[in-house]
C-alpha cells in the first residue's frame, strides 16, 4: 500500500471523519495492527466507546465494525489505522510486516486440515483402531474433622496391567486437559496419543478436571485462597458431589467412611433418613436422640451420611436438621425429656417438623395422654343489609372452638390434651389478617363494598383451600357467576360523520349497562349491580374492557352507547374481528364505508375529462384513494416514492373536486419556496381550466394578489410566506388544504407548524416521500394537521407499539415505492422543476436584459442580424448565467441563487431516498460552485470536466458504478457522451443547453442497457427568464427540433431573428 493511495483514502473522508481520525491517531486508540498476507490486508483493533475491529485491503477497499461505518461507509476509526500505516510505510516497514505475515498467517491452512469433518472422522477412526484401554480406580473419602468442617475428597490409582497410584492428581488432570503425556515409573507413562477412558470412566474424568479449573480459578484470582486438598486427592465442592455420586455407580470406586471401605453408594432422594423414638425414661416422657448420633450431618454438602447412605436435603428439611443438630450438639445426655405440662405443644410444634426428617414412634402409653384428631375449619357467611356477617369455628372431632378465644392456650378434653393442628391454623390466621373484619362486640362483619368485594373474589377462595365454606342464599346472589356474553351493533352516521357502537351485555339490565360501561372505563376491579350483585371486571368482560383501552379516550358513553369519530372505522371493524366478540352487527353505511377505505380502486369514481394527462393504472388509484378519503371527510398523507407522480394525482384530486363543486371555496397548495413556481406550471399544463394565483414576492406583490385575484380556483404559496402572512390566510376559508414535502411542519413547536395547523379547511390532506425523516414525532405533527385529534396527546403517542401506529395509519397513508410499480413506468420519467429568482437576482437580471435588448436592438439595425449573432449569444449566456448564480461572472456578488439552493434541496432528499445522481451544466465553474456547496454539507462527489484525463475518467466511472460516492459532477460538453454511469438513477440538468439532443445524451449516461432501475430526469428552470423561454420555445417545436436548432456546436446560428427577439421579449 503506497502513500497515494493512503491519501486518497484519507481525502475521501468528510473533514469531520478526518478530524476524528487525526485525534484516535494522536491519542493511540489503534492497536494489533498487523498485515494479513492470506488477505492482502491490514487489520487492527481501534479503542472507542468499545473495541472496533477495522480492516484495510491493499487496493483501497475497507471496513469496520462500527454503527457510524454501516450507515456512512466511513468512520474515524478507519481513518485513525489509515494514519498509523502511513507512519509504517514512511518508516520502510512494510515489507518487513509483509515477510512476516506470509510465515505467521497459515492459520487457515491449519483449521481446513484440523477442523473439517473429515480429518476428524479419520482421527477418531485411527484412535479406535490404535488406542489402548486405561484401567482406572477412584476412591472417595469422607473426612472427618473435630475442629474444621467435614468434606470429601477424590484420589485415583490408573493403569494398563497393574494399578498405579496417582501421586500428583493436579497434574495428572492438567495433562489429561492439554493432550501431554505424563511418566508414573519406568514401567508406565500416561500417552493421551495412545491411551483412552472407557464410556463409562470418561465422564467422571471430565467432571474431575472441571473440578481442577474450578479450583485453579479461585486460585488465580484470591490471593487468600488455600487449597485443602493434597498431591494425591482433589476436595469435592458440594456443588460436584451429587453428579458425582450418580457418574461413579458405574465405575469401579471405592467410598470410604470412618475407616469402613464400601464398593458402592446409595443415594436416598426420597427416602427419610432419621428415627425418632418418644418413650418413658425415669419416669419421664423423653426423646430418645441415640438413634441420630450415628449419622453425620454435612451443612456445607446439605447432606445426611451414614455407612454408604447418602440423604440429600431440600431448603426445608436442611433448615430443620441444621436446627436440630445444633440444640443436640449442647445436649450431652442420650434423652430429652419433655415438660408434661408442654406436652401437646412439643406434639403441635416440634413433633410435624421431626416427621418431615424422619419416622417418629410414641409409646401408647404417651398417646393415651393425647387427642390426635384431624382439624377441621368450618367458614360461615350470610349477608344482611350491606353487611356481610362472618363466623368461624375449630373443629377437633366432636369438639368446637372459637379461634378467636384459644389463641395459644393448650385444650384438655376429659383428661386428654389436644394436638393443635398448628400449621392450619396458622393459614387461617393468615387469612383472617387480610378479611378487613370488624367488631360491634356480637357480630364479626365486612361492610365496606371495596372489603366485601376483595373477601368474596380474593380472599374468599384462599379459605377454601384449607376449609369449608357455608354460604346463605343472600351471599350466593351477591355474587355474579354466569358467563356475561356481549354483543356490539356498528351505525356509520354520514351526515354527523360519527360511528355508534351500542353495548349489549347478556343477564344485565338495560339500565345498569351504561354505569358497568363506565366502571370498565375507570379501571375499576369489579362493579355492583342495581340489585347488589358484585361483577368482576377483571373476567368475563376482558376483551371488552381491552376494546376501550384500545379506542382510548376518544369516546363519548351515553347510556349504552359510545361515539366514536368516522375516521376510527377501520380500527373499530379490526378490533371487532380479530376479538371473541360474542355477537356483531353493521348497518350498510358502515361496511361500505370500510370497504372503499380497504379497496379504493375498486369505487367507480371518474377522471376529469379537462385533465391534460393520462393516468398510469397506480396513479388512478392514488387519484381514487384521496377522493375516497375526501368523501367521507378525511384527510391523508399522500407517501409516494420521488417520481411517481404525487403532484398529478393531487391536480387530478383537486382538479376534480372544482368541477363536483363549483361553489365551493377555492383550495390552498402550500408547498416549499423552491416548488412554488412548479406547482403554478403543472397546474397550468394539466388542469388549465383551474384559475391560479401564486402569491408570491414583496409584501406589497402579495397584498395585490390578495385584493385584485377573484375567482381564484387554487392558491400557491410557500411555507415561510404562510407564517408571515397568517392574519390574511386565517381569515379566509379553503375546501382543501394541500401540503407538499409536508415534512416542513414535522416539529409541532414551530410558528410555520402553527400557522398551518390554524387553517380553516374543510379537508386537508399531506404529501411526502418522508413522512418520518428522525422520529415518529414527526408523524404525530403532521397527522395533527390533516386529522386533528387522530393521536392522542403526543406524550400518550410516545408510549405507543409501532404495531399499534401502523394500525392506526394504515387506511390514511398511502405509500407506493418505485419497485412496487416498476412494471407501470416508462424507461425514464422527464420532469421540471422551477424555482423564482431572489431578490438580488431578480434586479440584476432585469437591469441585464433592459441593457442587452437595447445592445440587440443597435446590433440589429447597424450590422444586422448575421453579423450580430455571438455579440447576442454572449448577451443571453449572461442572462443565463444570472439565473445560474450571478457570481458566475460578478466576482463581487455576495447574494443566493435560488436555483443553487433547490439543488441543494433536492440532492439531500434523493440521497436520504437511496437514491444516486448524475449531475450536469456547461458551466465548469457553476460545477465548482456546486461542488464547494456539497462539501460543506459533507456530500462526497466525484467531479469531470474537460481538462480530466481520459484515464481518470474511466476509473471515477468504475468506481461510481460500483457504488462510491452519490454524486457524480460532469461537465455537459466534456461527459456528455461515451461514459457509462448505470449506477446514477437519478439526471439533473442544472442549466438549459441551445441543443436538446446534448441534454438526452447527458441523460443517456444513466439510461442505457445495464440500467436496472428507472431513471429521472430533472431540468432546473428559472420561473419567468430567458430559460423558461428557452424551454417553450424547444417544446413548441420538440417533433422538429433541427428545425429550430441544428445539431452541432453552431446550434445557436439556426436560431431566426424573430425568436431571439421572442427570447429577449
Amino acid at each position: 500500500m503506497n502513500i497515494n493511495l493512503i491519501d486518497d483514502l484519507l481525502d475521501s473522508f468528510s473533514p469531520s471523519t478526518y478530524d476524528r481520525g487525526l485525534g484516535y491517531y494522536y491519542n493511540n486508540n489503534v492497536y494489533k495492527l498487523e498485515f494479513v498476507g492470506e488477505i492482502n490486508s491490514w487489520v487492527a483493533s481501534v479503542a472507542g466507546s468499545s473495541n472496533y475491529h477495522v480492516t484495510i485491503t491493499t487496493y483501497g477497499d475497507f471496513s469496520c465494525t462500527c454503527k457510524a461505518f454501516e450507515k456512512y461507509e466511513e468512520c474515524k476509526h478507519i481513518a485513525a489505522t489509515l494514519f498509523e500505516i502511513e507512519d509504517l510505510v514512511e518508516e520502510n516497514h512494510i515489507n518487513q510486516k509483509e515477510i512476516n505475515a506470509s510465515t505467521n498467517f497459515n492459520i487457515s491452512e491449519n483449521m481446513i486440515s484440523a477442523l473439517s469433518p473429515l480429518a476428524l472422522f479419520n482421527e477418531n477412526i485411527l484412535n479406535e483402531e490404535n488406542s489402548t484401554p486405561l484401567k482406572i480406580q477412584f476412591h472417595l473419602k469422607l473426612h472427618p474433622s473435630r475442629w474444621s468442617r467435614e468434606y470429601f475428597s477424590i484420589s485415583i490409582k490408573v493403569g494398563e496391567d497393574r494399578l498405579y497410584v496417582v501421586k500428583d492428581i493436579t497434574e495428572f488432570l492438567q495433562s489429561i486437559n492439554d493432550n501431554e503425556e505424563l511418566s508414573f515409573t519406568n514401567f508406565f507413562t500416561y500417552d493421551p496419543s495412545k491411551h483412552v477412558f472407557s464410556n463409562e470412566d470418561q465422564p467422571v474424568m471430565d467432571l474431575l478436571c472441571d473440578i481442577w479449573k474450578s479450583e485453579e480459578f479461585i486460585r488465580e484470582n484470591n490471593n487468600h485462597y488455600v487449597s485443602t486438598s493434597n498431591n494425591k486427592e482433589i476436595k469435592i465442592p458440594p456443588s460436584f458431589l451429587q453428579r458425582l455420586l450418580i457418574l461413579l455407580q458405574n465405575c469401579d470406586f471405592q467410598f470410604l467412611n470412618n475407616g469402613k471401605k464400601y464398593t458402592n453408594t446409595v443415594l436416598e432422594e426420597e427416602k427419610k433418613p432419621f428415627y425418632f423414638p418418644i418413650k418413658i425414661v425415669n419416669d419421664e416422657v423423653s426423646l430418645d436422640i441415640r438413634p441420630i448420633s450415628i449419622y453425620d450431618y454435612l451443612s456445607e454438602y446439605k447432606l445426611i451420611v451414614i455407612d454408604n447412605e447418602f440423604y440429600p436435603l431440600n431448603k426445608e428439611t436442611e433448615q430443620i436438621v441444621n436446627q436440630l443438630f445444633q440444640l443436640l450438639n449442647r445436649h450431652n445426655n442420650d434423652f430429652v425429656p419433655i415438660n408434661k405440662a408442654n406436652l401437646d405443644k412439643f406434639f403441635a410444634h416440634v413433633v410435624p417438623s421431626l416427621k418431615k426428617i424422619g419416622e417418629v414412634v410414641v409409646e401408647d402409653s404417651i398417646t393415651n395422654q393425647l387427642l390426635q384428631t384431624p382439624l377441621e375449619i368450618k367458614i360461615f357467611l350470610d349477608y344482611e343489609e350491606d353487611y356481610l356477617l362472618f363466623k368461624c369455628e375449630l373443629h377437633y372431632g366432636e369438639h368446637i372452638f372459637d379461634p378467636f378465644e384459644i389463641k395459644d392456650n393448650s385444650i384438655e378434653v376429659n383428661g386428654q390434651k389436644i394436638v393443635r393442628d398448628l400449621e392450619k391454623e396458622r393459614l387461617l390466621i393468615e387469612a383472617l389478617n387480610q378479611s378487613k373484619l370488624a367488631t360491634d362486640g356480637e357480630d364479626i362483619f365486612i361492610s365496606k363494598d371495596d372489603h366485601i368485594y376483595h373477601f368474596l373474589f380474593s380472599t374468599l377462595p384462599k379459605y377454601e383451600q384449607f376449609a369449608t365454606v357455608y354460604l346463605t342464599d343472600r351471599v350466593k346472589s351477591i355474587i355474579y357467576q354466569p358467563k356475561i356474553d356481549f354483543s356490539f351493533d356498528v351505525q356509520f352516521k354520514e351526515n354527523e360523520s360519527l360511528l355508534d357502537i351500542e353495548f349489549e351485555l347478556s343477564g344485565i339490565e338495560p339500565n345498569d349497562v351504561k354505569h358497568v360501561m363506565a366502571s370498565i372505563k375507570e379501571k375499576k376491579r369489579y362493579h355492583r349491580l342495581s340489585n347488589g350483585s358484585f361483577i368482576q371486571l377483571n373476567e368475563g368482560l376482558s376483551e371488552l374492557e381491552e376494546i376501550y383501552e384500545k379506542l382510548g379516550d376518544l369516546g363519548k358513553i351515553s347510556d349504552n352507547k359510545l361515539s366514536v369519530p368516522s375516521y376510527r372505522a377501520m380500527q373499530v371493524e379490526s378490533l371487532l374481528t380479530e376479538k371473541t366478540v360474542d355477537q356483531k352487527t353493521y348497518n350498510e353505511a358502515f361496511q361500505q364505508l370500510v370497504q372503499q377505505l380497504k379497496n379504493p380502486e375498486s369505487l367507480t369514481i371518474t377522471v376529469p375529462h379537462s385533465l391534460q394527462a393520462e393516468l398510469r393504472d397506480y396513479q388512478l388509484v392514488g387519484y381514487k384513494w384521496l377522493k375516497t378519503l375526501s368523501t367521507f371527510g378525511f384527510g391523508g398523507i399522500l407517501a409516494d416514492d420521488m417520481g411517481l407522480g404525487k403532484t398529478l394525482q393531487s391536480i387530478t384530486y383537486l382538479l376534480a373536486e372544482r368541477l363536483e363543486n363549483p361553489d365551493s371555496q377555492p383550495a390552498l397548495v402550500v408547498t416549499p419556496s423552491s416548488l412554488v413556481y412548479n406547482w403554478k406550471y403543472e397546474l397550468e399544463r394539466f388542469a388549465p381550466s383551474l384559475k391560479i394565483a401564486v402569491v408570491s414576492g414583496t409584501k406589497a406583490e402579495r397584498k395585490e394578489t390578495f385584493t385584485s385575484d377573484k375567482d381564484i380556483d387554487v392558491y400557491i404559496t410557500s411555507y415561510p410566506l404562510i407564517r408571515q402572512d397568517s392574519n390574511e390566510w386565517n381569515a379566509r376559508e379553503f375546501s382543501i388544504l394541500l401540503l407538499d414535502e409536508a415534512q416542513a411542519i414535522k416539529n409541532d413547536t414551530t410558528k410555520i407548524a402553527k400557522t398551518i395547523k390554524s387553517l380553516q379547511a374543510a379537508k386537508k390532506f399531506a404529501l411526502s416521500g418522508t413522512p418520518i425523516e428522525n422520529s415518529l414525532n414527526e408523524l404525530w405533527s403532521i397527522f395533527d394537521c390533516i386529522l386533528p385529534g387522530f393521536f392522542p396527546t403526543k406524550k400518550k403517542f410516545q408510549s405507543l407499539d409501532h404495531e399499534k401506529i401502523a394500525m392506526l395509519t394504515k387506511p390514511f397513508i398511502l405509500r407506493r415505492l418505485k419497485t412496487d410499480v416498476l412494471h407501470e413506468l416508462p424507461e425514464k420519467i422527464e420532469s421540471v422543476q422551477l424555482s423564482e429568482l431572489t431578490k438580488e437576482q431578480k434586479q440584476l437580471y432585469l437591469a441585464y436584459l433592459e441593457k442587452i435588448r437595447g445592445e440587440t436592438k443597435d446590433a440589429l439595425s447597424n450590422e444586422g442580424f448575421q453579423k450580430s449573432r455571438m455579440k447576442i449569444l454572449a448577451g443571453l449566456t449572461r442572462l443565463r448565467q444570472i439565473c445560474c448564480h450571478p457570481s458566475l461572472f460578478l466576482e463581487n456578488y455576495e447574494g443566493d441563487s435560488s436555483k443553487l439552493s433547490q439543488l441543494m434541496e433536492m440532492v439531500q432528499n434523493s440521497i436520504e431516498n437511496g437514491q444516486r445522481i448524475l449531475l450536469f451544466s456547461q458551466f465548469s465553474s457553476m460545477l465548482q460552485i456546486i461542488k464547494t456547496e456539497l462539501d460543506r454539507n459533507e456530500i462526497d462527489s466525484f467531479y469531470l470536466d474537460g481538462s480530466t484525463p481520459s484515464k481518470d475518467r474511466v476509473e471515477m466511472a468504475n468506481a461510481f458504478n460500483n457504488g462510491e460516492r452519490n454524486v457524480f459532477l460532469i461537465s455537459l460538453k466534456a461527459g456528455g457522451t461515451g461514459l457509462n454511469l448505470t449506477g446514477a438513477d437519478t439526471v439533473i440538468l442544472y442549466d438549459l443547453w441551445w441543443n436538446p439532443a446534448v441534454e438526452e445524451q447527458a441523460a443517456a449516461r444513466a439510461h442505457r442497457m445495464g440500467q436496472k432501475k428507472v431513471v429521472q430526469v430533472f431540468r432546473l428552470i428559472t420561473e419567468g427568464t430567458i430559460e423558461e423561454k428557452i424551454y417553450k420555445l424547444q417544446q413548441k417545436k420538440k417533433e422538429l427540433v433541427d428545425a429550430i436548432i441544428q445539431p452541432g456546436e453552431a446550434n445557436f446560428s439556426s436560431l431566426s431573428e424573430k425568436e431571439i427577439l421572442e427570447l429577449l421579449s
